[in-house]
């Protein structure tokens, strides 16, 4: 819309390659959930699936944050939260 249809382009491409990176990360299951950074990220993996979350909770297991999600088909997804250091913690 803005007259840079490379740019468009490109950001598809990222968009696209970012989303199978997640989708490649596990299965999204418990075992092996779907790794990703931002909680976003979550509701587009589901929506690349045809899914829609009617609930999510959060769950810590091992020092690793989960989300679990209950779709409107009754499948339940899950989502590992990548934990973001900060500097003074890799120090």
């Amino acid at each position: 819309e803005l007259g840079d249809p490379e740019g468009a382009a490109r950001e598809d491409r990222l968009a696209r390659l970012a989303l199978a990176a997640i989708l490649g990360s596990g299965a999204g299951t418990e075992a092996r959930p779907w790794r990703v950074l931002r909680v976003s990220d979550e509701y587009d993996a589901l929506e690349a699936r045809g899914l829609r979350s009617r609930e999510q909770r959060m769950v810590e297991r091992d020092g690793r944050v989960l989300d679990a999600h209950r779709c409107a088909s009754e499948e339940q997804v899950w989502f590992e939260l990548a934990r973001v250091t900060t500097r003074s913690e890799r120090w």
